[in-house]
């Protein structure tokens, strides 16, 4: 036998564990320290028979309600009262037991869960949901057993008859949150989007290249987003995102491409992406190089092929990208060279001289970017991210003194050398490489894979992708280290979770709802009629009709002696022959005002009352006396 208040306080307790543990790594310190505290206090407060006065909890909440909101503003909403809540919920763990104490604490526990999600929404936010639901529900059926009786204890067999039902509530819950969720709409922009204060770091890939602002190279390994594709060649996993065609003050920047250019999109057979970027703060849309089109959301391409979208700083969106891998990108129309060779008059002397030297001994442009190709081999450069040249001449020490150096060092020297040798370039931005996954069959693309290269104009072909980087010692094997590391693999295959989430959750919106009702509507449209249809469709419905009739007989349940008599019975008395509700079987005996009723009544009663059977002489007697008293009806 189980208490049953025991198995109730056991379930409370898991409830606000899971609805707190996806909040409690997003907590200040004190809640984190008061809600493990409150728990065990109220556990040991609950075994030695204390009940503390409720007005102390009372102040307490007053005290510490006070303290975080005289911390709201209006840049400073969600961290306040998510610490609240948690500190609300741990003082109702300390506080009294008591139905109403155990509904404050289920509710408390669901609103910790939604508070979550102003954070972060991750595949652990499903299974607590998917878990609350069930135990809140059992805690709901509990405590209906627990306000008639605090004192009730039950058996095994009344667990497990109990557990029957909590499982055919949870799963009937669960359906219907399945079905909700599918047809339910819902809002375009999430709520902790709109937050104040709830905006997301930026990407490795920056609003602009400058190199030698800083020492060393700290690359995140947080996700940038994912693309679902077919594996390609790792030379061939350059993600295009954006393109700066000025350099002022020691930085590259992006400037609109003078009017009138325009790219011609490559042709041939499309490679395919979907692509899921999480949310950031610059709009630019990767694709593989070179993107011919992008679809599934609103954006803006400009002359150069750079792709613009608000929607994917506001929110977790998808998009399809079809590119044709390549390294050239032609256009309809000449450039304009002088805006593509312009240079800043403070360039780096050494690197000025040699752009003057190539520029004098190059007869055409191919010739000069060779020209620069072997100044690169021959300086015999080395790939790092520690010990970088810093200063306005960081590039001519990363040239001709350090020797050292990462991609913007390499794309930015050779964008200049080039221009300063009369070659149009620029500096494109994007990201190389990826971690593919077998399982999911999509690229995970980071932080660390953040990178630059150059974009070479060549008369005749047009922009010419040239990745100085390659030159480098160092390179290749930092490719093959990312792509070896068995942590990194590791990480990856336990990403295809995180993937498929929001693929099914995070990315299931209005407009996915209506993608799913418009190719219903074509599928009906679509549909055909048989000749025949309509005849074997009746044959069917009077197949499936007969074998329900048959199936409903042979699951009738076949009445008692007992039962049988104590209906014949009440037929004589009731004209529908139902018993009302609230009448013995003694008071419509004494309806009928006949000894034979009331000795009926009183034989019934003695076995059939006393949870025994009747006996045969009993029945017989029985019988005799029913159709007496149906002949006397007929009669009268």
């Amino acid at each position: 036998m189980m208490r049953l208040n025991r198995l109730l306080e056991i379930l409370v307790l898991l409830i606000a564990l899971i609805g707190v543990i996806p909040l409690y790594p997003h907590l200040e310190p004190l809640p984190r320290v008061i809600l493990p505290t409150a728990a065990i206090a109220g556990l040991i407060l609950q075994r030695k028979g204390i009940r503390p006065p409720a007005s102390l909890f009372t102040a307490v909440s007053l005290l510490l309600f006070l303290f975080y909101a005289l911390r709201f503003g209006r840049d400073n909403v969600v961290v306040p009262a998510a610490n609240l809540l948690a500190i609300f919920l741990a003082v109702r763990l300390a506080g009294e037991r008591s139905n109403r104490a155990y509904l404050q604490t289920c509710a408390l526990a669901l609103f910790c869960l939604a508070a979550s999600t102003l954070f972060s929404l991750s595949p652990l936010f499903l299974v607590a949901l998917v878990m609350l639901l069930v135990l809140i529900v059992s805690a709901l059926v509990l405590l209906t057993f627990n306000e008639t009786d605090p004192l009730l204890a039950l058996s095994r067999p009344e667990l497990a008859t109990l557990g029957k039902v909590i499982a055919c509530s949870g799963g009937a819950s669960l359906l219907l949150m399945l079905f909700f969720f599918a047809i339910l709409p819902r809002t375009q922009i999430p709520l902790w989007d709109t937050m104040p204060g709830q905006g997301r770091k930026a990407s490795g890939l920056s609003d602009r290249v400058q190199p030698g602002s800083t020492t060393a190279i700290e690359a995140g390994r947080g996700i940038v987003f994912r693309a679902a594709m077919a594996p390609l060649d790792s030379q061939q996993l350059y993600w295009r995102a954006v393109v700066f065609n000025r350099y002022s003050a020691g930085a590259w920047v992006r400037q609109p491409p003078p009017p009138g250019e325009e790219s011609i999109r490559p042709r041939g057979a499309p490679v395919r992406q979907a692509i899921f970027p999480e949310a950031g703060k610059l709009p630019y849309l990767p694709g593989i190089n070179v993107t011919a089109r992008i679809s599934g959301v609103r954006s803006t391409t400009a002359g150069d092929l750079v792709t613009t979208s608000p929607a994917v700083t506001r929110r977790r969106t998808t998009y399809e990208a079809f590119s044709a891998p390549g390294d050239t990108l032609a256009l309809r129309r000449p450039i304009d060279r002088p805006f593509y060779l312009r240079l800043p008059k403070d360039l780096p002397p050494r690197l000025a001289a040699a752009a003057a030297k190539i520029g004098r001994t190059g007869r055409t442009d191919q010739e000069r970017l060779s020209l620069a190709r072997e100044l690169f081999r021959s300086l015999d450069l080395r790939y790092a991210t520690r010990n970088l040249p810093t200063g306005s001449n960081s590039l001519d020490l990363f040239l001709f003194d350090r020797k050292q150096g990462y991609c913007e060092f390499f794309a930015s020297s050779l964008a200049l050398i080039m221009r300063g040798a009369g070659v149009p370039s620029r500096v494109v931005g994007g990201y190389y490489g990826g971690n593919y996954n077998e399982l999911g069959g999509y690229y995970v693309i980071t932080d660390e894979l953040a990178h630059a290269w150059t974009e070479i104009y060549l008369e005749g072909k047009g922009w010419v992708t040239v990745d100085p980087s390659t030159w480098a010692s160092g390179f290749a094997e930092l490719g093959n280290e990312r792509n070896r590391s068995l942590s990194r693999r590791l990480a990856t295959m336990a990403d295809t979770l995180n993937y498929y989430w929001e693929l099914a959750v995070i990315t299931y919106d209005l407009e996915r709802q209506l993608q799913l009702v418009n190719r219903a509507g074509e599928q009906m449209h679509r549909l055909t009629m048989p000749k025949n249809l309509r005849r074997n469709g009746l044959v069917a419905v009077l197949a499936v009709a007969a074998i329900s009739i048959v199936v409903l007989l042979a699951r009738r349940r076949r009445l008692s002696p007992e039962e049988r008599l104590l209906r014949q019975f009440v037929a004589l008395v009731e004209p529908g022959g139902e018993m009302p509700p609230e009448t013995g079987i003694l008071e419509l005996a004494t309806r009928m005002e006949d000894p034979r009723a009331i000795r009926f009544a009183m034989l019934y009663s003695s076995a059939v009352y006393h949870d025994r059977p009747l006996g045969r002489e009993e029945r017989r007697e029985l019988s005799s006396l029913l159709k007496a008293l149906r002949k006397d009806r007929r009669r009268s």
